[in-house]
């Protein structure tokens, strides 16, 4: 399972059962797991915005073990996306969040716990959403 897509100006990869993978960047990658899942980003964002109160920064659903959502740091250079899925806890130390992985992995992130939290809570939208939506039909 992905716990971590990481970018920044010299390396590119993603953290897979303790494994650094090296890619492209994070865009591509993520551009190459939604069409391995049948939608483009452009279609996915905009089916979300029009379905939900939910408009910037949105968080990507791509199966049952996949939801990733970013984490903007004050480094415009570097981006980190998380899979919420796999997360177990997260804490603040020392003005970073620290992310525990259910593989017992851990990461530390330079943003506040508050902005974490947010972007999990619009993960928990979005598959309210699509429960939703798959009791309906």
């Amino acid at each position: 399972m992905i716990n971590v897509i990481y970018s920044n100006v010299s390396q590119h990869f993603f953290i897979k059962d303790f494994k650094k993978i090296n890619i492209k960047s994070c865009t591509y990658f993520i551009n190459y797991l939604l069409k391995i899942n049948l939608i483009s980003l452009k279609t996915y964002t905009k089916y979300i915005k029009e379905n939900t109160e939910l408009k910037y920064n949105l968080p990507i659903y791509l199966n049952k073990s996949l939801l990733l959502f970013e984490c903007k740091t004050s480094n415009l250079d570097e981006k980190i996306y998380l899979n919420f899925f796999s997360i177990i806890g997260i804490s603040e130390k020392d003005n970073k969040t620290q992310v525990v992985f259910n593989n017992g992995d851990y990461f530390f992130i330079d943003i506040s716990l508050d902005k974490v939290k947010k972007q999990m809570s619009k993960c928990n939208k979005i598959i309210e959403y699509l429960n939703m939506v798959e009791k309906t039909y």
